[in-house]
């Protein structure tokens, strides 16, 4: 079932204040489409903010489940980020301090991105809140709540 519902290659890059990551010849990150992905410890050192969360996915799932794109979050928390496809559309999240009224942003897509075809996404969080941009434009913006 996963083989066939999520073929989803991701290219992930996690650009943080106060971080140095590099990438050179031969160092991408590859996945097989069906139950690849990287899992990073629980360390102080990647909770940056302000943050950008870029990548690169592709899916024809029309299950309507919830498929993970990318996240640090632990389900029902409200401490954290994640952009996910639900229902065939993107929505990107981010909350803090384990409160549902402090957030940053909680958007959805109104353009489905379960065709088959290659979408960008992008989370930006900062001082002024968030923002979600599918394929160069932008879904949502947001003020701190």
């Amino acid at each position: 079932m996963v083989r066939n519902s999520i073929r989803t290659i991701i290219c992930l890059i996690i650009l943080f204040s106060g971080i140095d990551l590099y990438a050179g010849a031969g160092t991408a990150l590859r996945f097989n489409g069906t139950n690849s992905f990287v899992n990073f410890p629980a360390t102080s050192s990647i909770n940056p903010f302000p943050l950008t969360v870029s990548t690169w996915f592709r899916s024809q799932n029309t299950s309507g489940s919830l498929q993970v794109i990318a996240s640090k979050y632990i389900d029902s928390s409200y401490n954290g980020w994640a952009l996910l496809m639900q229902g065939g559309a993107l929505r990107g999240f981010y909350y803090r301090n384990g409160i549902t009224t402090n957030h940053a942003i909680d958007a959805t897509s109104a353009i489905p991105v379960n065709d088959g075809k290659w979408h960008h996404a992008a989370l930006v969080i900062d001082a002024t809140g968030g923002r979600l941009y599918l394929d160069g434009n932008l879904v949502n913006a947001s003020a701190w709540n």
